[in-house]
């Protein structure tokens, strides 16, 4: 985004405030905001009192912090409303996180990120890190993989040159990373990630081909590795995701058929 004369920088500091806030952490205060997005606290204190005005954030009654306001919950169904997939995926979802005992994700790409739009968590599983809204890398997640490896060549080129910033930064071989990606993509028709986003998680996740749907959806899986075993990925998982992004995708076309 540097040197780009027709970006609104005000308005992008204030949607990178309201990104801040998840389901776990719905209450912030300005010091907290400052923190999370780096911004001065004056900044932040204009920002939160113009999203205060325009209602999309609100004033604690306790006046100890701020909460999302009811217009972002109104963008939020707007946006679900254009993603309404959910009742032809959630079933199989649900199948899969029960019958492998993982968590099972709903994701879209979202400015060379993924936003997980869906999470399905089995009984069995204690461990839940990711929830709806919340953004993951693409570079290191099974699901950022799968999406690289099934848009098109001009979009993988725009997911490349934003994450080149990432490489130099932190000196991650995310180029390698991405190849690798396209290179297990071709070979098994899903990628995986083995402790690559967090330590202790392994994941695998397939794309799926909604023909017209105007967007890119992942179906993913995730599990501690002592439960998710790269063993498992290959023998069991990886095929089943496959399968069911296959039906997924012949009950889209019944769908939009109707």
């Amino acid at each position: 985004m540097d040197g780009d004369r027709q970006l609104v920088i005000a308005l992008t500091r204030g949607l990178a405030l309201l990104e801040c806030f998840r389901a776990r952490r719905p209450l912030m205060t300005n010091q907290e905001l400052a923190a999370a997005t780096g911004l001065p606290r004056s900044s932040v204190s204009r920002l939160t009192h113009t999203l205060i005005k325009t209602g999309y954030l609100e004033l604690d009654s306790r006046r100890t912090g701020y909460r999302l306001g009811a217009r972002v919950l109104s963008l939020g169904h707007a946006m679900l409303g254009g993603l309404d997939l959910r009742p032809l995926i959630r079933p199989y979802m649900k199948t899969i996180a029960e019958q492998a005992n993982v968590q099972t994700v709903l994701a879209t790409g979202e400015d060379a990120r993924m936003m997980i739009v869906d999470v399905v968590v089995p009984r069995r599983l204690a461990n839940v890190p990711l929830e709806a809204g919340a953004h993951v890398p693409i570079h290191t997640t099974a699901m950022g993989r799968a999406y690289y490896a099934s848009v098109s060549p001009s979009e993988q080129r725009r997911i490349r040159q934003r994450l080149a910033v990432v490489e130099r930064k932190e000196g991650s071989p995310v180029q390698q990373i991405l190849q690798s990606a396209l290179d297990d993509f071709r070979q098994y028709g899903y990628c995986i990630s083995l402790t690559d986003w967090q330590r202790d998680l392994n994941g695998v996740a397939v794309p799926l081909y909604l023909r017209n749907f105007g967007r890119r959806m992942v179906l993913t899986c995730g599990a501690p590795k002592a439960v998710l075993p790269v063993r498992q990925i290959h023998s069991q998982l990886g095929p089943l995701l496959r399968q069911s992004g296959r039906e997924i995708e012949q009950g889209f076309e019944r769908w939009v058929g109707r």
